[in-house]
């Protein structure tokens, strides 16, 4: 098990040695739509043309779908089956994906906390969702799933609030703490990594997906053993 002490390069050292590894060519990789119901509190919502005509090209094409966890809030809405209601069209895309990884917003625990990609060239990236080391979203996520819930949810209600994760200018030392984490990671160990999170798109050896919160949306596409980011707006 990954202790509560160690510091996140611990982890990831962790996450690198003991998860699967899935052999990738052509990919499109996700995360961070947090789904809800269409109400107040709903930050995807607003995003389904967007996101339908700028993901469905590549999955036409023959791109493998990677979901980056955080897909659906589950933070908020329990129930998925209404997500899943609010979001026919949507939701049947994301069925096409070939694998899922673990976010602090998902079910838990669910699906594998990280993946190791193996690239047409032989290179072997690291992607994981990136709440490893956030306290209230990793080690005390009972708190922060509490918080988000019962408080933060009532409070977007109101349609005042807008979303708590959203790394704008509000909130950049969040997403700078652990893009530099990662990214030390990746220097130290002459490695690469794929993760979410923070909202932040990021380009390697740090790599951020980014989200579909907020303005816009964006990805990371995996062609053959090419990396780009992708941004949609």
């Amino acid at each position: 098990a990954i202790g509560e002490l160690m510091t996140i390069q611990d982890h990831l050292d962790i996450l690198w040695k003991t998860s699967q590894r899935i052999k990738v060519e052509k990919a499109i990789i996700i995360g961070d739509l947090h789904l809800g119901v269409r109400d107040n509190s709903d930050d995807f919502d607003g995003h389904d043309t967007l996101f339908l005509s700028s993901i469905s090209p590549y999955l036409d094409k023959g791109y493998s779908l990677l979901l980056g966890a955080d897909i659906t809030d589950d933070w908020e809405n329990p129930d998925r089956s209404k997500i899943i209601a609010a979001y026919p069209n949507i939701w049947f895309i994301l069925q096409r994906r070939i694998c899922q990884i673990q976010g602090n917003h998902d079910p838990d625990p669910y699906y594998p906390m990280a993946y190791v990609l193996q690239l047409k060239s032989g290179k072997e990236i690291l992607w994981t969702h990136g709440h490893i080391g956030d306290f209230f979203n990793y080690q005390a996520s009972w708190l922060g799933k509490f918080f988000v819930r019962y408080i933060w949810k009532n409070l977007q209600m109101t349609g005042i609030f807008k979303d708590v994760t959203t790394a704008t200018m509000r909130n950049p030392a969040k997403h700078q703490f652990t893009k530099e984490s990662f990214y030390d990671w990746a220097k130290t160990r002459n490695k690469e990594i794929i993760f979410s999170h923070t909202h932040f798109p990021t380009e390697g050896p740090s790599w951020n997906t980014g989200s579909w919160v907020g303005i816009g949306g964006s990805c990371i596409i995996i062609d053959d053993s090419k990396i780009k980011l992708e941004c949609f707006s």
